[in-house]
């Protein structure tokens, strides 16, 4: 078995790590690596990369993401999206070397774990996961189709409380202080870098604009963060992954998470984004009640964890 030697992933890279992930998947996609290549170049603390190199030049590499805050958490985790390795050099170590590689700087870095997620029926990918040290995570992938009768539903919405008049916009800089202090709110914590760095990737690391607020009488009540991208987890399709989500407490209980969930399916289902997703732990009863409650059931991709 070779010894591989981990570096950082660059964007001298971008035509190797493109050609690598096309053989593999048997399409290209560019335009993804080059929004994680470019994001890693901007804050390479939050966006962990790394690659291997063979004989004939790039042999594998890893897309690594900070998730701290993200899905509810409280502990600093890294999470990887994607990992190749070319045909070439499969079964000689690479892919365990990058893992371990990454493992290692996100201990550096003070992550508590690494995190990942397959299908169930990636047979190779689950025997990968195992080998490297993964263990399936105590939490929930949790997902909705999104086609016309969201629509629909939109176009009714809240018809029994239509006095409660909401009007939505998309999430920008200019709203970090208002989402910060309705985090403080509802976490007891000043999360504004964590705010400033998710509206951020909305803006430049998603290849849709999709993060909403919900205002009532020109207040933000309520908002959802959301990136749209056609490349993490090895997924071909278009998805929504939803990350964050929150509603001011005195405007609990008047359907502004339903408004916010409605308004976000009714935008992707314009722009043929097929499938909401999000992560849950398994032991968060009510945001489960309530996701299952508008139409979320168990994905068919399962999450991993390795503790640090």
């Amino acid at each position: 078995m070779a010894a591989f030697s981990a570096r950082p992933l660059g964007q001298s890279d971008l035509d190797a790590v493109v050609a690598i992930d096309a053989d593999l998947s048997g399409r290209s996609r560019r335009p993804y690596f080059e929004r994680r290549l470019a994001r890693a170049a901007a804050s390479p603390d939050r966006h962990p990369q790394l690659a291997v190199d063979g004989a004939r030049g790039l042999a594998g590499f890893v897309l690594g993401r900070d998730t701290e805050g993200e899905f509810g958490r409280k502990e600093h985790a890294v999470r990887f999206d994607t990992l190749g390795v070319a045909k070439s050099e499969q079964g000689k170590g690479a892919g365990p070397a990058l893992v371990a590689a990454l493992a290692e700087l996100a201990n550096k870095r003070g992550a508590t774990e690494l995190s990942s997620s397959a299908l169930w029926t990636d047979h190779r990918m689950l025997r990968f996961l195992e080998r490297t040290g993964f263990r399936l995570a105590k939490s929930q992938i949790l997902e909705r189709p999104i086609g016309y009768p969201d629509v629909a539903r939109e176009q009714q919405v809240d018809e029994a409380n239509n006095d409660f008049a909401l009007d939505f916009v998309t999430l920008t800089e200019a709203h970090i202080a208002d989402l910060a202090r309705l985090d403080r709110r509802l976490t007891g914590r000043d999360r504004t870098g964590y705010i400033r760095r998710r509206i951020e990737d909305a803006l430049v690391e998603s290849s849709i604009a999709a993060s909403l607020a919900a205002r009532h009488h020109g207040q933000v009540v309520g908002f959802v963060t959301a990136q749209v991208d056609f490349g993490d987890a090895g997924r071909t399709e278009p998805v929504a992954i939803i990350d964050t989500i929150g509603v001011e407490p005195e405007f609990a209980r008047r359907g502004v998470a339903r408004a916010l969930l409605l308004q976000l399916a009714m935008n992707l289902n314009a722009l043929r984004v097929e499938r909401l997703e999000t992560v849950v732990s398994r032991e968060d009863f009510g945001l489960l009640q309530f996701l299952y409650r508008e139409g979320f059931e168990p994905s068919q991709r399962l999450p991993f964890a390795r503790p640090l």
